[in-house]
């Protein structure tokens, strides 16, 4: 009787449990003394390299199908123990560690392997570039006479499309987007006619900086942009007249001013996404101003600190939001009446605003930020596909980029370190493959 067999009733005879049929590889009824079939102790089989060798050994050679970039398809083999000993796996790994293959092993390391055993292992092929890959797995054993096992390991990713984007760099920014949020309480009438009749001064600031600005006007209570031109801009006949007609906003608003919390609103989702009632104001490559003005203490609840965050997040650049204030500031102020508030005074001392009491008679300074917070050229390149990162071909002038760049996976743009941004007017071309529509996989398990 071989050892394997006898081996099995004495785990019969200790446990009460016979091994498992799916676990046991059929004993060698030829009276030969390995598993190569033949009768010698050459555990390197005969010529034939078709069929295993040795009394420990991987099979089958795993087969892979064509598998789309970003998929991965599963395949297994075993570990064989053909041997009349236990067999300890100590180390697995593919080589090499970058070629697309991973091993899923049943457990952690060292395991052993009892003779008449198999061990089944899943290799999982996720490729990220097309065409063929190869590999070997290399597996480790404290077998006296076969410590190393090879197995190759082949596959072909294939391509869901190949993409090509092109994008022609801004000339330098002289964009910029500025909120007013404007308190529309009963106690702010003579404020908002103040604002209408300094329309011409707070738009002349604007056009003296030659900006290319945009003006919203929306309300302590709401978000909408608010008068008959909801996005002035220099475009308009009378951009200073459509100004001074917006912000005559009544006052009959609620009494719970929330200046930051409807700021906020007024230039994110989903009032500022396509179709909505914002829709257009927000300009990705333009600056961002937000000055409120109010009388009274912003009720939005919140820190500064989260405040800050939220609307500085708005941009890549976070110097690019300013969030200036005509209000009571910290220590508020008598004639007229307006409350002090110490937190909004952080905010904007934080996001490099400029604050004016409100009980002053000149508000124009808080307009002097406006033109320091005007785009650069761009540095961000989103593209139009999700992309496999290996594959990405970047290129400035016609001429490949190899550095002085990054691939942003979570947002799928081009990114160019400071020094390495293109010049206003070059032409950027991406070049990639898409993320492929990954069908359901099969993976392997333990035998």
């Amino acid at each position: 009787m071989r050892c394997g067999a006898l081996l099995a009733i004495v785990l019969l005879l200790m446990t009460g449990c016979p091994p498992d049929d799916d676990d046991v590889v059929d004993d060698d009824t030829s009276g030969d003394d390995d598993a190569t079939g033949d009768d010698d102790d050459d555990v390197t089989g005969d010529d034939d390299d078709s069929s295993p060798t040795g009394d420990v050994y991987l099979w089958p050679t795993p087969s892979f199908d064509d598998t789309l970039l970003g998929c991965d398809s599963s395949a297994g083999f075993q570990i064989v123990n053909q041997g009349e000993d236990r067999v300890e796996i100590t180390a697995a790994a593919v080589d090499p560690a970058g070629a697309g293959f991973a091993l899923a092993l049943p457990a952690e390391l060292p395991i052993a392997i009892f003779p008449g055993f198999d061990l089944e292992v899943d290799v999982v092929f996720e490729p990220q570039v097309p065409g063929a890959h190869a590999a070997t797995v290399v597996v480790q054993t404290d077998h006296p006479e076969l410590p190393e096992l090879i197995l190759v390991l082949e596959g072909t990713g294939s391509s869901a499309g190949d993409v090509v984007d092109t994008f022609v760099q801004e000339e330098d920014g002289d964009r910029v987007d500025v909120l007013w949020v404007v308190d529309n309480s009963c106690s702010m009438a003579a404020q908002q006619n103040q604002l209408a009749i300094n329309a011409d001064t707070f738009v002349g600031i604007l056009e003296a900086a030659d900006l290319d600005y945009q003006i919203g006007v929306v309300t302590t209570d709401t978000g909408e942009l608010q008068g008959p031109e909801p996005i002035i801009s220099p475009s308009l006949l009378d951009p200073a007249g459509a100004f001074a007609a917006a912000v005559q906003l009544g006052t009959d608003g609620s009494w719970s001013e929330m200046p930051l919390r409807f700021g906020y609103e007024a230039v994110t989702s989903p009032l500022a996404d396509p179709g909505g009632p914002n829709d257009g104001f927000v300009r990705q490559d333009a600056g961002l101003s937000v000055i409120i003005a109010t009388d009274e203490v912003d009720q939005s609840g919140g820190d500064a600190a989260t405040w800050i965050a939220q609307f500085q997040a708005l941009k890549l650049d976070p110097e690019a939001v300013a969030i200036s204030g005509i209000y009571g500031l910290a220590v508020g102020c008598p004639n007229p009446p307006a409350d002090a508030d110490p937190m909004l005074a952080e905010i904007i001392a934080q996001t490099g605003g400029v604050e004016v009491s409100i009980c002053e008679p000149d508000w124009s300074p808080v307009l002097t930020v406006a033109p320091t917070l005007v785009s650069e050229p761009a540095a961000r390149f989103p593209l139009s596909e999700p992309a496999m990162p290996l594959t990405l071909e970047v290129a400035v002038e016609a001429q490949p980029v190899t550095a002085g760049w990054s691939y942003d996976e979570a947002g799928n743009a081009v990114v160019f370190e400071p020094d390495s941004v293109p010049e206003p007017g070059e032409v950027v071309t991406v070049q990639y493959h898409v993320v492929g529509e990954c069908p359901a996989a099969a993976h392997g398990g333990v035998r």
